[in-house]
């Protein structure tokens, strides 16, 4: 998805059109050694394109390392303290994992606004609270858009009523938050969390209208 986003931006795209068309003007002139020289030189603009996309998306590298690790899953999270150990949701079709999100139980600063939060007593209304915190949320790509990204957050949902935690919410250093990118290419990234988090919210609102 990272390098879709680079390579289909608007900026990149207008970058790369006025490219082929410039090199039309000036290197076409009607013979057959024009064609090949502007298909040379359209692969050679494509192969530099890859490369600077490649080079682009080496900031992944640690992310995909770090997280996931024992080290991540032990780690702090700036969103909650005092945190137990993470559990670990699974989905299986055929046997085979093709979901996964990683919940925190921990104590966070809440919004009594916020959806999912439990009724406060009058004395204890800004302290901590016990909270779950989704910190990774993924469906294999082949998997997507049948559901079972649904039912995980359907189930840590129910589970968080169950125990009579705060949430779920997102972490605000979950998995995806890291962008390497510079700023222009992560407009997706946005959209995609912003989608997210009201996702989960619907789901909440649905639970609680039952």
């Amino acid at each position: 998805m990272a390098a879709k986003a680079i390579i289909f931006h608007p900026l990149i795209l207008a970058v790369s059109i006025l490219f082929f068309l410039t090199s039309v003007k000036l290197l076409y002139t009607g013979s057959l050694s024009d064609v090949i020289l502007m298909m040379s030189t359209w692969v050679g603009y494509s192969v530099m394109l890859l490369l600077i996309v490649k080079s682009m998306l080496r900031g992944y590298s640690d992310v995909i390392e770090r997280v996931g690790s024992w080290p991540w899953l032990s780690g702090n999270s700036i969103t909650g303290a005092s945190h137990k150990r993470d559990e670990i949701l699974v989905a299986k079709e055929n046997g085979e994992v093709v979901g996964v999100l990683v919940l925190r139980i921990a104590k966070a600063m809440t919004s009594p606004d916020m959806l999912g939060v439990r009724p406060r007593s009058s004395r204890r209304k800004s302290s901590a609270r016990w909270t779950g915190i989704i910190r990774a949320w993924t469906v294999k790509r082949t998997y997507r858009f049948r559901g079972i990204g649904t039912r995980l957050l359907t189930d840590v949902v129910a589970n968080c009523r169950l125990r009579t935690l705060d949430g779920p919410i997102f972490a605000d250093d979950h998995a995806n938050s890291v962008k390497p990118l510079p700023m222009m290419f992560n407009t997706v990234f946005e959209k995609q969390e912003k989608w997210a988090r009201a996702f989960l919210e619907q789901i909440i609102l649905a639970k609680r209208s039952r």
